[in-house]
């Protein structure tokens, strides 16, 4: 094993720790203390992660922006904003890549004629990734195909691109979603990778795997699946130049007509709190306070967000005319 990943390994396990050893009965008023915990704090934040043998705790200063952020979200899931569909389908690896490059530097080049100075770039759509990464298989958006290296690393491109233009980069994770679907042939997709290094997650940890509405997810009870989150953020905070890291998807993957069965997973890991509930909100917390607390440990100045979900629903009339009407209103 590389001392590299000896490092992350013994950052995660201590961040884990803290947290086994100093539950948190009432999380709900510190979460939203944590949701921004790079840039908006008076003073430098304090590290509770055990440092390093032989290191001194880094010590710095919140970050100060010269100019405010104006970013997108720059979407390769289901390849809504990018890589091309078209590319996909090229005649060859080469003309596939030159495609790709070629449409990400339009955008670059498209957006900071806008005025846009940050990009949130979707690396983890689902249980797959958009760099070379020794936990997750390459990604099906690049090549159609899970586990198929593209031939360049769009991670790294997306990096030099950027920063060329001035621009910052945010690394957009999406932690707990496995897959777009639950289809036979997604199913299947998955199940072959148990031959490739790395394999899924779907095949190497069924026991965490979930499923809510029409996708695969991971149980955010289980504490090993946070760990393993965990651990996939540090693996590109610690090897890429990123200016900051952006969770979306964080909660728990659920609707009115499809509920996650986490059932046995309370039974487990919830005693000792009043409601489920209680326990899920807790759950949440740790995973973003461990999270952060690694990013902060392995470079203090990269920034750290949460994109949280609107329960708009809720503040709305039952009539589905005023709903559907404002809806319109704002697309």
């Amino acid at each position: 094993m590389s001392t590299d990943w000896q490092n992350l390994e013994h950052i995660i396990a201590t961040s884990s720790r803290f947290f086994s050893a100093a539950r948190v009965k009432k999380p709900g008023a510190i979460l939203a203390a944590a949701l921004f915990l790079a840039s908006c704090a008076s003073k430098p934040p304090v590290s509770l992660v055990t440092p390093l043998p032989g290191t001194k705790p880094n010590v710095t200063t919140p970050s100060q922006h010269d100019q405010p952020m104006r970013g997108v979200w720059l979407a390769t899931v289901s390849r809504l904003d990018w890589p091309p569909v078209s590319s996909v389908n090229g005649s060859s690896a080469g003309v596939r890549i030159s495609q790709q490059q070629q449409a990400l530097k339009d955008k670059l080049d498209k957006l900071k004629s806008l005025g846009i100075n940050t990009v949130f770039f979707q690396v983890k759509p689902d249980g797959t990734a958009l760099w070379p990464s020794k936990i997750l298989p390459w990604s099906d958006m690049l090549t159609g195909k899970i586990g198929e290296d593209p031939g360049y690393d769009p991670l790294q491109f997306m990096l030099d691109e950027a920063h060329k233009r001035g621009m910052k980069v945010h690394a957009w994770f999406n932690p707990y979603r496995v897959s777009t679907n639950t289809t036979p042939g997604t199913v299947s997709a998955l199940n072959r990778t148990l031959s490739l290094q790395p394999a899924s997650v779907f095949v190497l940890h069924r026991d965490w795997i979930r499923t809510s509405g029409d996708r695969f997810v991971l149980d955010p009870g289980i504490p090993e699946v946070r760990d393993w989150i965990t651990s996939i953020v540090a693996e590109v905070v610690s090897h890429y130049a990123i200016d900051g890291v952006q969770f979306d998807d964080y909660f728990y993957t659920e609707s009115p007509g499809s509920t996650l069965n986490d059932n046995q997973t309370y039974r487990t890991y919830g005693q000792g709190y009043a409601s489920k509930a209680d326990w899920r909100r807790h759950n949440t917390e740790q995973l973003i306070e461990q999270v952060s607390r690694t990013i902060k440990q392995l470079k203090p100045g990269v920034e750290f967000g949460v994109s949280p979900a609107g329960v708009w629903r809720k503040y709305l009339p039952r009539s589905g005319r005023v709903r559907n009407a404002r809806c319109r209103s704002l697309r």
